[in-house]
């Protein structure tokens, strides 16, 4: 089984990966592994954690543990003659930000809430705008255990 952090991660790339999403989103991904082929106006979103706070639940029945980390989702689109990066990456931050702001993700998070936003351009052969939501998510788990929830 994995921790709930994993499964949250794992549950926001299915969710910005679902119907609905915008066109000419190549794919959602978890971890950037490598860089993205952004050929033919190819956009991609990847999702990863980072840095987690855990604190001890006080005067609760059960030893839990409440877990605050960063979701970090990054957009990445490439820009043309006709559509300048930042706007051919705007429909991607408008679609994550719909989807995960207020989730509980099915339950696994007590909150998402979006936090910051970073928009990072590129020139080039394909120029491209990365926009790095940052979302901080909130959870809990079983103390000693971080694959159960409370």
């Amino acid at each position: 089984m994995a921790t709930v952090r994993s499964q949250i991660v794992d549950a926001a790339v299915a969710l910005l990966d679902g119907a609905g999403k915008p066109a000419g989103l190549q794919t959602v991904v978890r971890c950037q592994l490598t860089t993205p082929n952004l050929e033919g106006g190819k956009s991609w979103i990847f999702v990863r954690s980072g840095e987690d706070e855990v604190r001890p639940v006080i005067g609760s029945k059960v030893p839990i543990r409440d877990h605050s980390f960063d979701m970090i989702v990054d957009c990445i689109a490439p820009g043309d003659a006709s559509t300048p990066a930042d706007k051919a990456v705007d429909p991607l931050v408008a679609w994550c930000v719909k989807q995960l702001d207020g989730s509980t993700l099915g339950g696994l998070a007590i909150w998402v809430e979006e936090r910051k936003t970073v928009y990072v351009y590129k020139q080039g052969d394909y120029p491209t705008c990365r926009a790095r939501i940052t979302f901080d998510v909130r959870h809990t788990t079983k103390s000693g255990d971080a694959e159960l929830l409370k």
